[in-house]
Parts: structure tokens; C-alpha cells; sequence
């Protein structure tokens, strides 16, 4: 009997490990949800298991783990806030997902009006009353209605395979000599993207031969502007690719302007991504991301292309937009090892 029972609890162990697995190959965000408890103390967990529910009326929603320390206080409190962490705060989903009592020492933070501490770093947070509680499996779900969100936004930090990724690969994990050829997807706010012209006439997207170390925001964003003659947010990675034949690297940023009144670079033009264009640009490579660019946008979905200049695939990240949030999956669960 007791040798049966051990191969049903070995059997039940493999298939969670199996389940584990399967669901950590989908890759997510990372967040820190924030929160106060009767005593005004404030609570924070990290977790990827967030995702949005409704924008009319903006409703998200996030799972908290049975076993966290923090359970009674998440699921008794009258609200929360989500901060959306950036490539640079692996530091902070760390920190958040253990146990220590001073997670908040050193964090700069500011209290919504809902009393929840929002975290001065986070690309983007949102303020949310919780609206219902619902105990499903080992976790419960917490239903928010959004009252405020704010952020400058940034490259964010991503989860997968139980590790935290940048969404900046090239940069993270290879080395530091060396260089990429840089373009740029950048949308100005009429909904035109930049070209430039070359000398054949044709449009091409615009470049720049930036070394490797270089592939961060201010870098990223500085290059952007000597191309453009815009002032540039970078959002995000948007696709990398090599040339079979070549070996050369080519790294495509997404951009938006964010100086109405700036002039365009000479050379430099925006023009609206319309059927009438493709014929116009002189690669066909970047035909290609244009033209997945405009579906993507238009679907308000992003993705990151990697592979060669003749095959590859997209990994869809999640939605670019000011007003939903980033849906993740159930995997990161707080203050578990």
C-alpha cells in the first residue's frame, strides 16, 4: 500500500513539474501589486499573474498565492496597486518576492488617494479598488476596478522559463564589443511613421550603426533623434534579425515622437502607412515590418520578430496602449523560492 501511494504522489509531482513547465514557456511581464494594511503598514508581492478584464468599465485583476504572508491583508483590503516594473527593476521583483520585512526600505514611493503605495520607479501603475475576491484553487483573485494610473513607460522587464528576461536581448546577452545595424519604427502623433529617402528615390526606414553597449534608452533615444530630427521615446524591441548571408545584426525599435513641434531631419519625412506606399520602400525587409506594423498597430498588438531576414517568428508581447494593462499569466507567485 504505502509503495503504491508513494508512485501516485511521484506521479502527481511529475505531472505539477509538467504543468509548471508548460505554463512558464509563455513569456510575461512582471509587476510588484502594492497594498496597505490596518495599520497603515505598507504590503507589497511580486507577481506576473495579472491581466486586464474589462475597459468599459476598467476592471483588472490579479491572483494571490495562498502560502504569501501578505494573503489576509491583499484579500481584506479595500484595494491595491499594480506597478508595471521596467528592464532595469529585476533588483525590485527580487526584493518583493521574499519574505523580508523591510521590502519597502530605500524604495521611493508615493500613496494614491486609495492609500496604496506606488512605486517611483515603475514604467506605468495602476490604482485599483477591489471590486470581488474569488478563492480558486490555491490562490485568490482579486478583481479591481481602476480609479488612477499613471507612468513614463520604458522597456520592461519580462519572465520566462522561471528566469527574468530583458526585453532588450541583444544588449543583455551579447557581448559588449561590437555593433548592430539600428532601425526604427517611429510614429509621430497623426499616426505617420518617419522615412527617409534615399538617393534612388525609394524610402527606407531610419538607422543608425550603433555599438552594442549602446542599446539602452538614452542611447537608443539619442540616436532616434540625430536620425529623425524629432525628440523620440523608445517603447520597445520590435524585431532582430540577421542577414544568412551576410551574418549582419539588424535591431528594429518601436518609437513615438513626443515634441509635436520638432522638425523633421533633413531627409527625413512622416508619412502614413497606406497600400499606396509599400510600392515606395526600397527594402523588402522593412516592406515586411512596416506591413506588420500597421496590422500590429491597428490590433493594438504588439509583437518581437526574431530570427533571419527570411524566416523567423513573432512572439506577441502584450498591448501598447495608455488605458489596458499588460495581461500575464499565473506563474510568479510571491515570496515562494
Amino acid at each position: 500500500m504505502s509503495q503504491a501511494t508513494d508512485a501516485v504522489e511521484d506521479e502527481a509531482a511529475r505531472l505539477r513539474r509538467a504543468i509548471r513547465d508548460a505554463l512558464g514557456t509563455f513569456l510575461t511581464g512582471v509587476t510588484v501589486v502594492t497594498t496597505s494594511d490596518a495599520e497603515g503598514q505598507f504590503r507589497g508581492i511580486t507577481a506576473n499573474s495579472f491581466t486586464s478584464v474589462s475597459l468599459d468599465p476598467p476592471l483588472v485583476l490579479v491572483c494571490v498565492d495562498q502560502r504569501a504572508a501578505s494573503y489576509d491583508v491583499f484579500t481584506t483590503a479595500a484595494g491595491y496597486a499594480v506597478n508595471i516594473l521596467g528592464q532595469d527593476h529585476q533588483h525590485l521583483a527580487e526584493r518583493f518576492a521574499t519574505k523580508r520585512p523591510d521590502k519597502f526600505d530605500d524604495v521611493d514611493t508615493i500613496t494614491t488617494e486609495l492609500g496604496n503605495p506606488v512605486l517611483h520607479d515603475a514604467i506605468a501603475w495602476l490604482d485599483c479598488r477591489t471590486t470581488d475576491v474569488h478563492t480558486i484553487g490555491d490562490h485568490a483573485v482579486l478583481v479591481g476596478h481602476v480609479q488612477d494610473f499613471g507612468g513614463e513607460g520604458g522597456q520592461p522587464l519580462g519572465f520566462h522559463q522561471g528566469r527574468f528576461v530583458s526585453f532588450n536581448p541583444i544588449a543583455s546577452t551579447t557581448a559588449s564589443a561590437g555593433e548592430a545595424e539600428v532601425t526604427f519604427v517611429i510614429e509621430d502623433p497623426a499616426g505617420n511613421v518617419a522615412l527617409r529617402k534615399r538617393d534612388d528615390g525609394a524610402f527606407s526606414l531610419p538607422s543608425a550603426r550603433l555599438a552594442l553597449v549602446n542599446l539602452h534608452d538614452s542611447g537608443l533615444e539619442a540616436a532616434a533623434r540625430r536620425c529623425t530630427g524629432a525628440a523620440v521615446t523608445v517603447d520597445l524591441l520590435y524585431s532582430f534579425y540577421t542577414d544568412e548571408s551576410t551574418g549582419r545584426l539588424t535591431v528594429t525599435y518601436r518609437g513615438r515622437v513626443v515634441d509635436g513641434g520638432s522638425v523633421p531631419a533633413d531627409g527625413c519625412t512622416f508619412l502614413a502607412l497606406e497600400d499606396s506606399l509599400w510600392p515606395r520602400v526600397g527594402d523588402s525587409v522593412e516592406l515586411a515590418v512596416l506591413q506588420r506594423y500597421r496590422v500590429e498597430r491597428d490590433a493594438q498588438r504588439f509583437g518581437i520578430y526574431s530570427g533571419t531576414a527570411e524566416r523567423g517568428s513573432v512572439a506577441t508581447i502584450h498591448d501598447v496602449r495608455p488605458d489596458e494593462p499588460v495581461p500575464h499569466p499565473d506563474d510568479l507567485n510571491e515570496e515562494t523560492p
